[in-house]
């Protein structure tokens, strides 16, 4: 045991551990099936581009960037409210 931490806090930071693997293991899985599932290539038009990619692949690009962007307006939320309290 760890002598700097608290009676039973190894036992918490190893539990934490145990459900983080098990629920990355299960994400990983699934983002595999669905890989897997999803191997036709299919032709994406957007504005004045045209390009050919597998529809797992479009729909990740899709995913990042409506996530970025997401992320994005929450830390521009962000410093507008601390920018409002100084």
């Amino acid at each position: 045991m760890n002598d700097d931490l608290p009676d039973g806090e190894d036992l918490q930071i190893s539990e934490d551990w145990n459900w983080k693997l098990i629920a990355a293991g299960v994400v990983g899985v699934l983002a595999l099936i669905f890989m897997l599932q999803n191997r036709q290539q299919r032709t994406i038009h957007f504005l004045f581009f045209e390009w050919t990619a597998g529809v797992w692949f479009a729909l990740l690009v899709t995913f990042a960037l409506g996530l970025a962007a997401g992320l994005l307006l929450a830390h521009l939320r962000v410093r507008r409210s601390e920018r409002k309290e100084h």
